[in-house]
C-alpha cells in the first residue's frame, strides 16, 4: 500500500485528506498520471508543473519522476505551490541535455497565472578559461544527486519566503565534464518588480555555490585541484 496525502486546495479537488493505493514497484511519473486522470483539477496543476511531491518527507524534483519508484510503505505528500502562487523547478543536467533558455523564459512566466509579475533575472554561469593566471583545460562536475536536489529546493523555497514578490524559481546544473566556455549553472527567477528578482537571484547563486552536492575538479596546465569554497584549491592526483 501507498499512502497519498493531499494538501490545501488539492485535498479539496480530490475530496479526501488522504487515500491509500494498493500499488507496488511502479515510477513515480506513473502514479502522478494516474491521479491527473482520476482528479483532472490536480491533473492541470500537474501538467503545468505548479505542484510540489514528497517522497517520506523529502522534496521530489521533475527529472526524479521517472527514475523513483515507490512501494509498500511509502508516503507520498502532493501540494500545489505555496499561498504566493510560486513554482519552483530544480534539476541536474548531463551534458547531452540542452537547455532552450526562450522556452524556459516561456515557462517561467506561466508560473504566474495571475500576471502580477513584470520582472526575469537570468544567471548563466559557465567554465571559466583562465584561473590564477593558468589556463584551464577542463572543469569535472561531480554529484551527489539526492543532498543537491533536496538542497536546491531548500534554498529556491527560502528565496521565496524571504522575497514575497517572488512568482517563480528554477534551477538547472549540470555535472560531468565540460570546457572553458560551456554553460554549467543556469538560474531564472520571476517576480513581480525588480526590488523582488535581483536580490534573490545574488542569494540564490551564492547559496548553490556553497550548499549543494556537488564538488569541483579543475584540470588546468599548472596540474588539478579540488575546488572548495570561496575559490580554495586542493591538489589533486588526477
Amino acid at each position: 500500500m501507498v499512502k497519498i496525502r493531499y494538501y490545501a486546495a488539492f485535498r479539496e479537488f480530490a475530496g479526501k485528506q488522504n487515500e491509500d493505493l494498493d500499488i507496488n514497484n511502479i515510477p513515480l511519473i506513473e502514479l502522478l498520471n494516474f491521479l491527473s486522470k482520476k482528479y483532472p483539477t490536480i491533473g492541470k496543476f500537474i501538467e503545468e508543473g505548479r505542484y510540489i511531491i514528497l517522497r517520506n518527507g523529502y522534496p521530489i524534483s521533475d527529472d526524479s519522476l521517472s527514475k523513483i519508484k515507490i512501494g509498500q510503505n511509502d508516503v507520498i505528500d502532493l501540494m500545489p505551490p505555496p499561498s504566493g502562487g510560486s513554482s519552483v523547478v530544480v534539476k541536474i543536467l548531463r551534458k547531452e541535455e540542452p537547455v532552450d533558455i526562450v522556452k524556459e523564459l516561456k515557462r517561467l512566466k506561466m508560473m504566474d497565472p495571475s500576471q502580477e509579475s513584470g520582472a526575469i533575472a537570468v544567471y548563466i554561469g559557465f567554465v571559466k578559461g583562465l584561473v590564477e593566471n593558468n589556463r584551464v583545460k577542463e572543469l569535472r562536475y561531480e554529484v551527489h544527486e539526492e543532498l543537491t536536489l533536496r538542497t536546491m529546493k531548500t534554498i529556491a523555497f527560502d528565496a521565496m519566503n524571504k522575497y514575497g514578490g517572488l512568482k517563480g524559481v528554477v534551477i538547472y546544473h549540470r555535472v560531468g565534464n565540460y570546457k572553458p566556455g560551456d554553460d554549467v549553472l543556469y538560474v531564472l527567477l520571476l517576480g513581480i518588480s525588480r526590488k523582488d528578482v535581483l536580490p534573490a537571484l545574488n542569494e540564490i547563486v551564492e547559496r548553490i555555490k556553497h550548499e549543494v552536492g556537488i564538488w569541483k575538479l579543475e584540470l588546468r596546465e599548472d596540474g588539478s585541484y579540488w575546488v572548495l569554497g570561496d575559490g580554495e584549491r586542493l591538489p589533486s592526483k588526477s
